[in-house]
């Protein structure tokens, strides 16, 4: 009899680890179909997006020359669709749809995009996109005021490279930088998507093993080095001058498309740890009624009344926010929060906009400072 029971128990264990690797390579298999959809994005959009545009941009390298009639009409759409994707940006936080909101900031890192992929593959019609930046550039034309190049302590790699070392070909090496930079970036995505899709699947509340015990946002995180690592292209590529083209400095429109990114990760966490505020309160009391349904949660809840499922402000303090930092740094990025906030962590749209643009002006007021060091001696 005991030999029949231990026979069914061993069945019981074999069909549930047989399960679970099943549901393990499936997980995998669907991450990697993503990833490889997300490389195969990477490399294929440039051609879909010239095929849609080129019929509408037909003529020459776009955009053209300051003072020509397609210039002021370039300049007059191109600021309707500033105007718009902020406008996209702006509701996507305002009804708490953070997807609208990375949709828009996405488009605004397609001008960067398209400049790299001009002057690498030819492609004409992807410099459409260019024209969101003339509103800006007309700045500097009219006021002296070059915003498109706030933030340019952002160029520092490709100043050491050009700058700073006697490199007989820093246009190679350079080149070797940003691919790290976008192949890391690729690589740290594609970690994410597994564990993202391993916790969906299980069902997991909170995010807390593999890759997330080091970074709460490794998707983000992932593609902020790939965008940086395309960056760093453009300004290896703006040697490569093409006759009667108008070029743009990006790293504004980097440096905003990366803190509207740093935002949407900082207010997803307010509304999660809203959530889990929430269902902290009505699991504590149900605890008080019915503790004995919660027996078997031992390891996923602190078994303390009122704060139970574990929070996710307690993995916020424990977990760094993006790139894995000793605990003194990060205690030191916590400070503007401490000052603005009064707490670790913004808790509303407010004070996450001030944390956001206390950043972005460091900043820019540090690339002030320097300004004249961070001009690229190009060959």
């Amino acid at each position: 009899m005991d030999e029949n029971i231990n026979n069914n128990k061993n069945s019981k264990n074999y069909i549930l680890r047989k399960s679970n690797i099943l549901i393990q390579l499936f997980i995998i298999l669907i991450a990697i179909s993503f990833t490889i959809s997300f490389f195969y994005l990477t490399l294929e959009i440039h051609n879909i997006l010239n095929d849609i545009l080129m019929p509408l941009f037909p003529g020459g390298h776009t955009p053209s020359l300051p003072g020509s009639e397609s210039f002021e009409s370039a300049r007059i759409i191109g600021l309707i669709c500033l105007i718009f994707i902020i406008l996209i940006i702006i509701l996507g936080f305002l009804i708490k749809k953070l997807s609208l909101s990375s949709i828009g900031n996405f488009i605004l890192f397609l001008p960067i995009f398209g400049h790299f992929l001009f002057q690498m593959l030819l492609l004409v019609g992807i410099q459409a996109f260019q024209a969101i930046l003339i509103p800006l550039d007309q700045i500097n034309t009219n006021y002296q005021i070059d915003i498109l190049s706030l933030g340019s302590i952002l160029k520092l790699p490709a100043v050491f490279v050009y700058n700073g070392t006697n490199i007989s070909n820093p246009c190679t090496v350079m080149n070797n930088i940003s691919y790290i930079f976008i192949i890391i970036g690729l690589f740290i995505f594609s970690i994410g998507v597994v564990n993202w899709f391993q916790g969906t699947i299980k069902k997991k509340r909170i995010f807390t093993y593999s890759i997330y015990k080091y970074s709460r946002h490794p998707q983000y995180l992932g593609y902020l080095i790939w965008s940086y690592g395309i960056y760093l292209l453009t300004l290896n590529a703006t040697i490569n001058y093409f006759p009667g083209c108008y070029y743009f400095d990006y790293t504004f429109m980097w440096l905003i498309q990366a803190l509207i990114i740093i935002g949407i990760c900082l207010y997803e966490e307010v509304i999660m740890n809203e959530k889990y505020q929430k269902k902290n309160e009505i699991y504590a009391e149900d605890y008080l009624k019915y503790p004995e349904k919660y027996e078997k949660y031992t390891e996923e809840y602190i078994k303390s009344p009122g704060k139970f499922p574990e929070s996710y402000a307690a993995y916020r303090r424990k977990t760094s926010f993006l790139i894995p930092l000793p605990k003194y740094i990060k205690l030191l990025f916590l400070e503007p929060s401490r000052i603005f906030c009064k707490k670790e962590f913004p808790e509303n749209r407010r004070k996450v906009f001030f944390i956001v643009l206390f950043w972005g002006m460091v900043i820019i007021v540090i690339s002030f400072f320097f300004k004249s060091c961070l001009i690229i001696d190009y060959p």
